[in-house]
């Protein structure tokens, strides 16, 4: 049965988008990485596709157009859906190169687009319902897309007067050795501050390490179902606890991970995330998501948002607010792979790695041999993504820094380039990967370097208590050694069985690993920063067994949390 071609965009829009959306509820190909798919997203997914689907139908309405009009309908639906679906499960399952997979859609794209130029259509009757209904529907697409900002639980408001506004710059992927070379601007901010030259995160990851910075909660005591559903922790948040003392609460979130599913959304009154929309869960959001990915453009809809709009979007949030206080979280993703350096800020140096390179050092292990060339380069691109991010900061810190805001700057986790033969992060426990910075400035307190090994999860306690102006007497745990948490990070590997997980910590000069199968190693971080030359545990006895207890103990709490998990406790 013959159709006008709205009408036939209209329904092979909705075949397409009911394709679309089974892939993305089946993961196929890892396109969308680990996300929680909701009715809501189907119905987005399936929306999107139908309006596109009729949007072309309504452009190529007119006979004038001839075989075009088939072609456009084909081009416009599935063999856009195999461009934004397909080439990753090629690229992974053939082995083949991107302009290899570049040249087989392109030879797809033109048989399917050739076979539709055949279909013969009907004239549209009435168009301008078609043309009406499509219209609003993608300027509906195009708000849906661009307001990714939610609101957060509330809870009760008490303002008390006297309290310090709060600033928390997660930098995320950022390793603490390449800070002081690749930031003088944050080097700048950091001489009128406190400086903690051996802070350690509390995971090798993102969400783990993210968790414990927003809950002062070990992440290894804490149900974890999956990543798209995140920690299941029934207790209070950063956000959650500086919205119950009066503050107004605003998140800027850039890695896609740390998204409401998971639960990072809870307390913010205003919450940002890339790619947050569930229209831009379709391929034709991941599509735009790509651009960066493979070193394009940033793109305005269903892209990362890199630095420059972070920082614009937290500092709007931070001039509407007058005479309130306010707490305002950020996160940064610049220095994350594929290691994004905006066209703008490409000196002479810049020579993008091929994402086929990044891809082999992000999937190194020992015993595979890396390119060094190839790993000078990426680390160089990764570095000149610092630089970059640093010139938003230097800006973003000026505004930021008032004399009544406490500012707060760490990372979540490092990055490795080839030591000890890994790539990329979410694998190790050593050092390259744990050893982060950490910068923090309180109104009133003198700039000081800490020398001490200190965790990052005691920003959470530590943010709460240097917020109350005037009310410094409770202790502050990262500026008080005898409240301070023992600097232990764990390495969760259950659902990567390649893998093998375990604990660390850190004490004086010394970094102790245990590996799940007992198989441990210990370092002296300062002498040997790279952590090439391993001590012997039974030649440091005394030291080594109250440390190894703490893991062993840290161990078993993780074992009856997953006993929990499996027992479904908390489901």
């Amino acid at each position: 049965m013959r159709r006008s071609p709205p009408a036939a965009g209209l329904l092979l829009g909705a075949i397409v988008g009911i394709a679309d959306a089974i892939i993305l509820q089946t993961n196929f190909g890892r396109s969308q990485g680990p996300v929680s798919v909701a009715p809501l997203t189907w119905a987005a997914v399936i929306w999107t596709w139908i309006t596109i689907g009729c949007l072309t139908g309504v452009v190529f309405a007119s006979p004038r157009w001839g075989p075009f009009r088939g072609a456009a309908l084909a081009l416009t639906g599935p063999c856009l859906l195999l461009l934004g679906r397909g080439t990753t499960p090629f690229k992974a399952l053939l082995h083949l190169s991107t302009s290899q997979v570049a040249l087989i859609w392109a030879a797809l794209s033109v048989g399917i687009c050739l076979a539709a130029a055949f279909v013969r259509f009907e004239r549209a009757r009435s168009l301008w319902p078609y043309a009406i209904g499509s219209v609003i529907s993608a300027l509906l697409l195009v708000w849906f897309a661009a307001n990714v900002r939610v609101g957060g639980s509330t809870g009760a408001r008490s303002v008390v007067p006297g309290k310090h506004n709060v600033a928390l710059i997660v930098l995320d992927t950022v390793r603490h050795d390449d800070v002081v070379a690749q930031m003088p601007q944050l080097q700048a901010f950091a001489r009128g501050a406190l400086t903690f030259d051996n802070a350690w995160s509390s995971a090798p990851w993102t969400v783990p390490a993210h968790f414990a910075l927003l809950t002062g909660a070990d992440p290894w005591t804490v149900p974890f179902p999956s990543v798209a559903r995140g920690f299941e922790y029934a207790g209070p948040r950063l956000a959650e606890d500086f919205r119950s003392r009066g503050y107004d609460t605003s998140a800027v979130f850039a890695n896609p991970l740390l998204n409401e599913g998971a639960g990072f959304a809870r307390g913010f009154e205003e919450f940002t995330v890339s790619i947050q929309s569930r229209v831009c869960r379709s391929a034709v959001g991941a599509l735009l998501g790509k651009s960066v990915t493979h070193g394009g453009p940033a793109m305005p809809l269903c892209g990362w948002l890199i630095a420059p709009q972070v920082s614009a979007r937290a500092m709007q949030f931070v001039r509407q607010k007058s005479g309130r206080p306010y707490f305002v979280a950020m996160n940064f993703i610049d220095a994350h792979d594929p290691y994004y350096v905006p066209p703008g800020c490409r000196d002479r140096s810049f020579h993008a790695v091929p994402r086929r390179d990044q891809q082999k050092l992000l999937d190194a292990s020992p015993g595979r041999r890396l390119d060094p060339l190839m790993v000078a380069r990426t680390h160089g691109q990764y570095r000149m993504a610092m630089r970059c991010m640093d010139r938003t900061l230097g800006s973003l810190l000026r505004a930021l820094d008032d004399g009544n805001t406490v500012i707060a700057v760490v990372g979540d986790h490092g990055e490795q380039f080839g030591e000890h033969g890994w790539g990329g992060h979410g694998n190790t426990l050593y050092r390259q990967l744990l050893h982060v910075p950490l910068i923090l400035k309180i109104p009133g307190r003198v700039p000081a370097r800490v020398n001490d090994p200190v965790s990052t999860a005691d920003l959470f306690a530590t943010l709460i208590r240097a917020s109350q102006a005037g009310r410094m007497r409770a202790p502050i745990p990262l500026l008080d050694a005898g409240w301070r948490r023992p600097v232990i990070a764990n390495f969760d590997m259950r659902r990567h069985r390649s893998l093998e997980g375990g604990f660390s910590i850190v004490r004086g000069d010394l970094h102790f690993t245990r590996s799940t199968s007992g198989r441990e190693n210990l370092f002296d971080y300062r002498a040997d920063p790279l952590e090439d030359l391993p001590l012997s545990p039974s030649t440091h006895r005394p030291i080594i067994d109250p440390m190894r207890a703490r893991l062993l103990h840290a161990a078993g709490q993780q074992r009856r949390r997953v006993e929990f998990d499996a027992l479904g406790y908390l489901n």
